[in-house]
């Protein structure tokens, strides 16, 4: 089958169909025109038509309304509220005021019952362990006493178990 170039409405490439049947013609000229179709006119989702544009706004701003006049309130009144709302905001300054003087009053109240606390505990903990005083043994060793014999060093030795045991006992009691 030979085909060749057949104009099928607005497209610049054709196609011809030369030694097909009238069928294979209809069916392919149908296929074409089906896959080039432009869409319908309801199917559009707007319109080119005049009457779809919107119309045109407004001018801006508004004209002075004449009918409204402004309410001239007298002087006593406008003073009156004046000094009414300056005494709203003072109130108000001084309830403000209270309100941080009884905090900060709360939290060095709180400062005090803790440092108390922490005294109380360190007094706790250490309550019933006595510390024992111990002195450090004083030996005055001159040169001239100083003997290398063994009767000397034993003697030395039995000394200080003495005093130890006398130390353990004074423990005990």
């Amino acid at each position: 089958m030979a085909t060749t170039v057949v104009d099928f409405g607005e497209s610049k490439e054709k196609t011809l169909f030369t030694g097909s049947s009238e069928e294979d013609i209809a069916c392919a000229k149908g296929f074409w025109q089906s896959v080039q179709l432009n869409p319908t006119i309801e199917s559009r989702l707007v319109s080119s038509d005049v009457k779809q544009r919107l119309k045109v706004a407004p001018q801006a701003g508004q004209g002075v309304n004449h009918s409204y006049k402004r309410i001239e309130y007298p002087p006593q009144l406008t003073e009156f509220l004046e000094t009414a709302h300056s005494m709203e905001q003072t109130e108000e300054l001084e309830k403000i005021q209270r309100l941080s003087q009884f905090r900060e009053d709360t939290l060095t109240m709180l400062g005090k019952r803790k440092t108390e606390r922490i005294a109380k505990e360190t007094i706790s903990t250490h309550k019933g362990i006595t510390k024992k005083e111990t002195f450090p043994m004083a030996i005055e060793i001159e040169d001239n006493d100083f003997e290398d014999s063994p009767e000397f060093t034993m003697n030395e030795i039995d000394k200080f178990n003495k005093q130890k045991s006398l130390d353990d006992d004074d423990d005990s009691d």
